[in-house]
């Protein structure tokens, strides 16, 4: 039954065509599984392995690498964790040594892009421009700026406000007496002076006196709401912090983006230029009889899809540049060229901390925990307020000193001085007490919702920490293995450039090895860049984006 499904399903042919020809399309199918890199290509029609006169070099995107173990040590399968294995909690194997195997380099500058004075940027660099600068820091410091001129003002409550001006007061008509009679008259009267009252606005004189001052001032409000705006304002600056910290570990995400775009199409261009030499050894071999026209054809449609590729990776290119220059509000037409020569593996985080102390250090540091906190403790405040508030007295007190007179009709007599002094406490009770009992339950409920809330929010910190700390231990074993898949597709490579210059195989056979061995190379630096990328991100998750910078002097180099 097996047989039947594979010579169906995978040979794609009648069973009846035989055993051989089903065996023969499956041998030619999975054949060129393995492939490697810096070896010689004979480009003659006839190919002398001891004649090395006519031998051109294809030089790989990486340095020469001494292959001096087995073939089958290169290809040993990586053994999967066993059931029992803690992915957090047991080390990773060590990082290979990338002086001896080195990741892909990083191309200078892709066809497409024609920039007269590229922008080259390291990542200490890119930080430094966009850690401070970028337009949603500078909003979430303005906020916290807000948030602290209002804690500034909330303190001032209990300082009188000050004024001083003219009041002018005519009337002509009839007009009511305080005994109750009802005259014609014309008067006017004018009041000048300051005075000094809570909260109060200036209320225009009826004409019996002068301009009177309105003042409010609750005991509870006096109290409470500086202690309310400072929560608030706390709030505001670890919001501003927390703004600060994405926008550093966006930038460090953003130019790993750029590092692994420049790096892929470093490698699309050599498998280009292969598949180009390709094409050439092809037609060099249907020329003398050793091979058809269709294999050149073939080999040509190889090279135009390796064309498409580096049309890709150099558009990838353009769009991850753009991308990382709108935070750091450049001109989008600047190309960012890394300072990196080569991709390496950034550890910051120290391998060596457990994944509970991560938790702990990320619940204590990160700026958004200190937002919701504050938050919480601002409606606390709040509801202690609301609920003192019937028993604590409104305040009102008001002075005035200055001159008032006035006459008959349009005469403004007899100016004396005047002064006037009002004081009083009130109690105020909202709807006969059911208003306020209303209001206390309201903020009780909103301090509970920010109880809530910072709950939430340790659980998302605490599920950041275990998901970025696991891609990071995956990806480093990732790592491992792309470096071991690659060393064995070079070696895969050299056999099948051995097996041509043995006249033992065709051109075509390397068709397969090529796009293997730039899949490897991708896969590499798909790894290195991920792994990059995870540590970013637990640094941030912990609340410590800071150290990208610093560490990354030291980290960067191979």
């Amino acid at each position: 039954m097996l047989t039947k499904i594979i010579q169906n399903q995978i040979c794609g042919i009648p069973a009846k065509l035989g055993w051989a020809s089903c065996l023969g399309i499956c041998i030619l199918l999975t054949g060129c599984a393995h492939f490697g890199s810096n070896q010689t290509v004979c480009y003659e029609p006839v190919c002398d392995p001891a004649d090395q006169s006519n031998v051109s070099n294809v030089q790989s995107p990486i340095r020469q690498v001494a292959f001096d173990e087995e073939i089958s040590a290169s290809t040993e399968k990586i053994p999967a964790p066993s059931d029992n294995e803690n992915l957090l909690r047991d080390p990773p194997d060590p990082l290979p040594d990338f002086q001896q195997v080195p990741a892909p380099p990083v191309d200078p500058q892709p066809e497409t892009i024609s920039v007269e004075e590229p922008f080259v940027i390291d990542l200490a660099t890119t930080i430094k421009l966009g850690g401070g600068t970028a337009l949603e820091v500078q909003i979430a410091r303005e906020k916290a700026y807000q948030a602290q001129v209002n804690w500034s003002k909330s303190r001032l409550l209990l300082l009188p406000t000050i004024w001083y001006g003219l009041n002018w007061n005519h009337h002509d008509g009839t007009i009511q007496t305080t005994p109750g009679q009802v005259i014609e008259t014309s008067r006017s009267s004018l009041y000048s002076g300051g005075g000094a009252g809570f909260e109060g606005q200036p209320i225009t004189s009826n004409g019996t006196g002068p301009g009177n001052f309105a003042f409010n001032l609750s005991i509870a409000e006096a109290h409470y709401k500086p202690l309310e705006q400072l929560q608030i304002s706390r709030a505001a600056n670890a919001a501003e912090r927390g703004t600060r910290n994405d926008i550093m570990r966006d930038l460090a995400v953003r130019y790993a983006d750029i590092l692994q775009a420049r790096s892929e199409l470093a490698n699309y261009n050599v498998g280009r230029d292969t598949s180009r030499k390709l094409v050439n050894v092809t037609t060099n071999f249907s020329d003398v009889g050793l091979g058809s026209p269709a294999e050149v054809y073939r080999a040509k449609t190889e090279e135009a899809q390796w064309i498409v590729k580096v049309k890709e990776a150099e558009r990838k290119v353009i769009v991850s540049t753009t991308s990382l220059a709108e935070i750091l509000q450049l001109d989008p037409a600047v190309q960012l060229l890394p300072a990196e020569v080569q991709l390496v593996p950034v550890t910051i985080v120290d391998e060596n901390i457990s994944v509970q102390e991560l938790i702990m250090i990320g619940l204590a540091e990160r700026p958004e925990m200190a937002e919701y906190r504050a938050l919480a403790e601002s409606r606390l405040i709040r509801f202690r307020q609301e609920r003192a508030r019937p028993f604590l007295p409104y305040l009102q007190l008001a002075g005035s000193v200055g001159s008032f007179g006035g006459g008959t009709g349009s005469d403004l007599i007899n100016q004396r001085t005047r002064d006037d002094i009002v004081a009083s406490m009130v109690w105020e009770f909202k709807n006969m007490g059911i208003g306020n009992y209303l209001i206390n339950r309201r903020s009780k409920s909103e301090w509970r919702e920010s109880q809530l809330k910072v709950e939430r929010l340790q659980n998302r910190v605490i599920a950041e920490v275990l998901a970025t700390a696991g891609d990071s231990a995956s990806y480093r074993r990732q790592i491992n293995a792309a470096e071991s898949g690659l060393q064995a597709a070079n070696k895969s490579y050299e056999l099948n450039l051995e097996r041509i210059r043995d006249a033992e195989g065709i051109p075509l056979e390397l068709v397969q090895a090529i796009q293997a061995r730039t899949d490897s190379q991708n896969r590499l630096t798909g790894a290195i860049c991920n792994y990059n990328r995870a540590q970013y991100r637990l640094l941030h998750a912990i609340g410590q984006p800071s150290a990208i910078a610093m560490s990354n002097s030291d980290n960067n180099n191979p």
